[in-house]
């Protein structure tokens, strides 16, 4: 630039000259000029280039903006989605149809309470601080080692309805949909606003939008007794029911909607460059990438307990009292932005978010 303005000088220098030299031939400016001059060209060409620089610069600063606009519609992008995913994945906690508490639920397989599971009803949502260690967990590989985890109970997928009293060891309901079915081996619970009872359904059949069902007993894991236990260990040997009068018509049949939330290594993922996402695995399903780019997870109870006459506050895992009711789930998610080629932005990749997600069915 500094040579430019040189060069503009002493051209500026050279045209006086030449122009006093003119005057002095008698000739005027009109008649020496036939186009443009070096004055004229070298200013041109002076400011063509500081033109350039200056498109250069705000071409320079203009790249960081860029990618600062990109990651804030990522994050953006992110908690609506994950705001409304949150919502969708604890929906069925602890759903127990129209019953209020697990008290008077019966299991009737032959697999005992504390084996049960996703199977078991309650509770709706338990926090797994050390997923990698947990039985639930262990034929999920490559979980991510800081991150805790998530189990979602209860039985919140209608199924059908009674359409008559129970009688003897078979029953008739109507379907709840034109693609609800209840197959023989299904884990169902029936329920209406006084109890439940946990069953595998036998003998079933379809027709005219109505299926019949029994429930004999049999030798498996996941077959029927001839008799049903509670929580608490109160015996039943009435049908299906804890006591007489059973089940009538109006009773509900409910699929269980248990699932794993987890973080885990994504489809994505490779030796050189390890990608984390968050994943559902529903009973019976096959797991489900739903977020890449979730690194991490971490869960807080928030319950109320009767101490000092009444203490709302978040609890981790290892301290929720045991009298305590959950009423609500605090969630912190890390999350990276990686673009189509499973690349990391260069500005700061990772943020998180926080959500706080009522349960409805605790």
């Amino acid at each position: 630039m500094r040579l430019l303005l040189c060069a503009v000088h002493r051209a500026l220098f050279i045209q006086s000259r030449h122009l006093e030299h003119a005057a002095e031939m008698g000739l005027t400016r009109a008649t020496l000029q036939r186009g443009m001059g070096l004055m004229e060209l070298l200013l041109a060409v002076v400011l063509g280039m500081a033109l350039l620089a200056g498109l250069g610069q705000l071409l320079a600063h203009s790249l960081p903006l860029q990618q600062s606009l990109v990651v804030q519609a990522e994050r953006q992008e992110h908690m609506a989605l994950l705001n409304h995913l949150w919502g969708e994945l604890l929906q069925g906690a602890g759903a127990l149809g129209c019953l209020g508490t697990a008290d008077s639920v019966v299991n009737f397989l032959n697999t005992p309470w504390s084996a049960l599971g996703l199977l078991a009803p309650l509770p709706g949502v338990e926090i797994i601080a050390q997923p990698t260690t947990a039985p639930l967990f262990a034929s999920i590989r490559d979980l991510a080692e800081d991150s805790q985890a998530l189990v979602v109970r209860g039985y919140g997928a209608p199924r059908a309805m009674l359409s008559e009293d129970l009688a003897g060891e078979r029953g008739r309901a109507i379907l709840s949909a034109d693609d609800s079915r209840i197959n023989s081996g299904d884990i169902v619970m029936i329920s209406d606003c006084r109890r439940a009872s946990i069953f595998s359904a036998t003998s079933t059949r379809h027709s005219g939008g109505y299926v019949r069902f029994s429930w004999q007993a049999g030798e498996g894991a996941l077959a029927n007794s001839d008799h049903g236990l509670t929580q608490d260990g109160a015996v039943s040997s009435a049908t299906l029911a804890l006591s007489e009068p059973g089940f009538v018509e109006g009773a509900g049949l409910y699929a269980p909607t248990s699932s794993l939330i987890y973080v885990a290594e994504s489809r994505l993922s490779s030796a050189e460059r390890p990608i984390y996402a968050l994943w559902q695995k529903t009973l019976g399903a096959n797991a489900l990438e739903l977020i890449t780019g979730v690194e991490r997870l971490y869960f807080r109870y928030g319950a109320w307990h009767p101490d000092h006459g009444g203490v709302i506050g978040y609890f981790d895992a290892e301290h929720l009292p045991d009298d305590a009711q959950v009423l609500l789930l605090s969630i912190l998610v890390n999350v990276s932005v990686f673009d189509d080629q499973a690349e990391t932005t260069n500005e700061a990749v990772s943020f998180s978010m926080s959500f706080s997600v009522p349960l409805s069915g605790n």
